[in-house]
């Protein structure tokens, strides 16, 4: 489902909204691609690196930034 028709899905609350299994789905794959591809002002990969890690067992732990 594309980010525009998530609009187009309608329920009584957030909650259920996201239950929905094509919402949560879309939400899952949005969230993924853009962890994976979002990159900071030099061109580099910010979450892409820390998640390759977390999948072979590092113990890092992937922390997010908000700036």
């Amino acid at each position: 489902m594309s980010l525009e028709h998530l609009g187009d899905v309608k329920a009584a609350s957030i909650a259920e909204w996201v239950s929905i299994d094509a919402v949560r789905r879309a939400i899952q794959k949005h969230f993924r691609s853009f962890l994976m591809t979002y990159v900071d002002e030099n061109g580099q990969s910010v979450y892409g690196q820390r998640i390759k890690h977390l999948g072979e067992g590092d113990p890092f732990l992937l922390a997010f930034r908000s700036s």
